[in-house]
């Protein structure tokens, strides 16, 4: 294991390389510490040479100094730790604001990526990157209650209701490991918050023909419409779409294992899918 700071852009971003083999990019969600990879790296870093990183003004990285964030700069961050590891391809993965902004890393640089994985995400543009009601009310309380309020907000927005009734302590233990420690602060929250409302990349995703694309479609998802994968899927050529009876925290409420999942083309992206056949 190895821990580094990327210099390569505006941004002085903090990222961990673990294993080794054939390159593994993860790119983690809205106002979440990259560490929440740990379990699927765990599983992968056998024959994966993975990496995980902090995004711009949240954990280890270095500050913002913008509230106007954009996704293309997000992106730039990623393709810097790609460029600072001497990375000439990967596979990306992807996960809500972490698949947008895969999103736009691959439409600039689809060369590099052996496969993409989008989980739980949307191609934006308004009204798209907007939440259903329900999500919206609990995305807000999440952020802006406080105690037991903001945590049972916060479970029903990334948990299936029926994982919360069949595990309700595992549900909080995975919050406790995921959000643990100092919050983002507010300003940074705010410039990814930029960044996500102006994410709009629909019309650009012609180009990813020739990557091999899966998708994972959350059914019970109520912070990213499951809708919008099926958009995703019929914007990118080619693409695969799995779906799974799970909420917006797919990759965690189905942690038993990370897998390789073969699709067409040969594409070999990487699933956490507890090993069930999606």
């Amino acid at each position: 294991m190895r821990e580094d700071f990327s210099q390569r852009t505006a941004h002085r971003i903090w990222h961990r390389v673990q294993g080794e083999g054939v390159p593994v990019l993860f790119i983690m969600g809205f106002g979440m510490r990259g560490q929440v990879w740990e379990r699927q790296v765990a599983s992968l870093m056998s024959d994966h040479e993975c990496v995980y990183f902090d995004h711009a003004g949240l954990g280890n990285s270095g500050p913002i100094s913008t509230r106007r964030l954009t996704m293309a700069t997000m992106a730039d961050d990623a393709l810097g730790i790609l460029d600072t590891l001497g990375w000439e391809t990967a596979h990306v993965v992807g996960i809500s604001m972490g698949g947008m902004i895969a999103q736009h890393l691959a439409v600039r640089a689809h060369a590099r990526l052996r496969s993409l994985t989008l989980a739980a995400t949307t191609p934006g543009g308004f009204p798209h990157v907007v939440p259903p009601l329900r999500g919206l009310r609990l995305f807000a309380k999440a952020n802006g209650a406080r105690g037991a309020e903001a945590v049972n907000a916060l479970a029903e927005l990334l948990f299936s209701p029926e994982f919360i009734r069949r595990e309700p302590d595992l549900a909080m233990e995975l919050l406790r490991e995921d959000f643990s420690g100092q919050q983002p602060p507010r300003e940074t929250r705010l410039a990814h918050l930029h960044a996500v409302t102006h994410h709009n990349i629909a019309s650009r995703l012609e180009v990813l023909r020739r990557v091999p694309t899966m998708i994972i479609k959350p059914t019970q998802d109520v912070l990213v419409s499951p809708k919008q994968c099926d958009r995703l899927h019929r914007l990118i050529p080619h693409s695969v779409l799995h779906e799974i009876p799970a909420g917006h925290g797919v990759t965690r409420e189905r942690p038993r294992r990370l897998t390789r999942v073969e699709s067409h083309r040969g594409c070999r992206a990487v699933l956490d899918n507890r090993g069930e056949t999606v």
